[in-house]
């Protein structure tokens, strides 16, 4: 093989890769990364990350990382500091529109429902 050609990956560099990119991910959960962003942070191509994500978390990045989003919004509700719009805009998201509809998704239940479920 060329110098180029990449090594064989192991599992344990495999879940080692998985585990970085998921701390990666919790430390920007206030930006709206994309599969491209996470493949340059890690010089890794994009079919790797899918693999990885599909093989450790059964799922997609992107699908992964919102999650993680909503297990932070989660967080912030209990913590009752900041008001939905500010939650949606410290995670990222685009609108409260978004975000209300994608908590609903993953939840169940919109924020309201859940804040009141909370309390």
């Amino acid at each position: 093989p060329g110098k180029n050609a990449a090594a064989p990956r192991t599992a344990s560099a495999d879940r080692l890769m998985y585990e970085k990119i998921c701390e990666y991910l919790g430390q920007n959960l206030s930006v709206n990364l994309t599969v491209e962003d996470i493949c340059k942070s890690f010089s890794i191509s994009s079919s790797a990350v899918k693999k990885l994500f599909a093989l450790y978390s059964g799922g997609g990045v992107i699908k992964f990382f919102h999650r993680l989003k909503i297990e932070r919004a989660k967080e912030y509700i209990i913590d009752n500091v900041l008001n939905f719009t500010e939650i949606s805009e410290a995670l990222g998201f685009s609108s409260l529109h978004y975000f209300s509809r994608y908590f609903k998704l993953v939840t169940g239940m919109s924020p309201t429902e859940f804040a009141a479920a909370a309390k």
